[in-house]
């Protein structure tokens, strides 16, 4: 006799099946809500760019001071900074134009007296998606006025100060033209150019170039740049303590070099070609 095989009716479920029914990944539901979240927020921010397109405003307006002997401008707002000796101007007077541009809230300023120091201070809102704030200031100077400018994005450019001048920047150029005095230059992403007659002069750069002219013999000369080609050029009419380095690139020395001399040259480069050279 022909043993008989028994096989689960149709639609029947082995012996310890589980009867859920199966689960959804949750992961797809995920990414489905991120997706729609991101393409909320860019239809929100061409949205608004479009409203600040259409409410875009600018103002300019002059302050004028007196009593003035040095400059301190803080700028935490986007926007080129330009300062200009002004011979017309009496000895202390100081005026500033403050060129503000905004679509939704409109850039800070501020300005004050103490002590002699006219402190100046730009600031915009950074909570405003898809605004856009910008301060241009222009400073006119009287001969002699020390300057201290910190910004962080834009061009700086300082023309025929007299007075100590100390640039620290962010991204931008800074131009330093007609100095008589000293010269301290920081900046992180931007070309530096620095030329007058100074009695030292120090410049510290991230990426860029730079290029430092004196038409007197400074007492201390210090270069420094990350990325970027350095070149000097000095009065070929005194000696110098020179050190010139570069980390890729070559180190040309084209004035006369004394180690005896009180007169120091450091000049360097972790990328890039340096070199010091006489004028002319």
């Amino acid at each position: 006799m022909t043993p008989t095989l028994d096989h689960p009716a149709a639609g029947s479920r082995p012996p310890g099946a589980s009867l859920e029914p199966p689960r959804r990944r949750a992961g797809g539901a995920v990414l489905t809500v991120v997706g729609l979240v991101v393409a909320l927020a860019l239809v929100l921010a061409v949205a608004l760019s479009a409203v600040s397109a259409l409410v875009r405003q600018e103002v300019t307006t002059r302050d004028a001071f007196t009593g003035v002997g040095a400059v301190r401008f803080d700028a935490r707002c986007s926007g080129d900074v330009r300062v200009v000796a002004d011979r017309a101007l009496p000895a202390g007077a100081v005026e500033v134009d403050w060129r503000e541009r905004w679509s939704v809230s409109r850039p800070r300023h501020d300005a004050d007296v103490v002590d002699g120091e006219l402190g100046l201070s730009t600031r915009c809102s950074r909570l405003s998606i898809g605004s856009e704030a910008s301060s241009d200031v222009l400073v006119r100077l009287a001969d002699g006025a020390r300057l201290a400018v910190d910004t962080e994005v834009g061009d700086v450019g300082v023309s025929g100060v007299t007075g100590d001048v100390t640039v620290t920047h962010g991204v931008g150029d800074v131009d330093v033209r007609g100095a008589d005095g000293a010269v301290s230059v920081r900046n992180g992403v931007g070309d530096v150019d620095v030329a007058g007659r100074l009695t030292s002069g120090e410049v510290s750069a991230g990426t860029g170039d730079v290029r430092l002219r004196s038409s007197t013999a400074p007492d201390t000369v210090s270069v420094k740049a990350g990325t970027g080609d350095v070149v000097v050029t000095l009065p070929g009419s005194s000696t110098y303590d020179v050190r010139a380095e570069s980390g890729v690139g070559t180190a040309d020395v084209g004035v006369e070099d004394d180690p005896g001399s009180p007169r120091h040259v450091l000049v360097s480069s972790g990328v890039g070609d340096v070199a010091v050279r006489t004028v002319g």
